[in-house]
């Protein structure tokens, strides 16, 4: 197997990871809902989530530092290029991962009476975030 089928391979095994993320859809539901913050519902789906963007977002910035000493032989400036853009996505994917985690840590610490509507109106604003 010659060089440039080998990172082939393991490109085209990152580009495979990152489709992990798919399930995310519907391990979310519980956690964007309005009152979720306040409730005493589960929180596994959404830790379970944050993982798999954790791993799409390694495996974005794998697919590109693999495919940089192909595309460079074409465009150095092209592959650094994607290189940079692919890391800034996974960094936007780890921020919306950190507001999904503020908001699980909010809800497992619980509140009620005024301390509920300040926590509604940030668990809202952390999902807008997230989206």
């Amino acid at each position: 197997m010659n060089s440039t089928r080998k990172t082939a391979l393991v490109a085209g095994i990152f580009y495979l990871i990152t489709f992990v993320s798919i399930p995310t859809l519907g391990l979310y539901s519980s956690v964007k809902s309005k009152d979720f913050i306040i409730s005493s519902g589960t929180d596994t789906g959404a830790l379970w989530g944050c993982f798999l963007e954790v791993i799409v977002a390694l495996a974005g910035i794998g697919t590109a530092v693999t495919l940089f000493p192909v595309v460079k032989r074409q465009n150095e400036g092209m592959a650094l290029g994607f290189v940079a853009t692919r890391t800034l996505e996974a960094a936007m994917i780890f921020a919306g991962v950190v507001s999904l985690l503020s908001l699980v840590a909010l809800q497992q610490a619980g509140a009620s009476g005024a301390d509920a509507t300040s926590l509604t109106t940030v668990g809202q604003a952390l999902v807008a975030f997230y989206n």
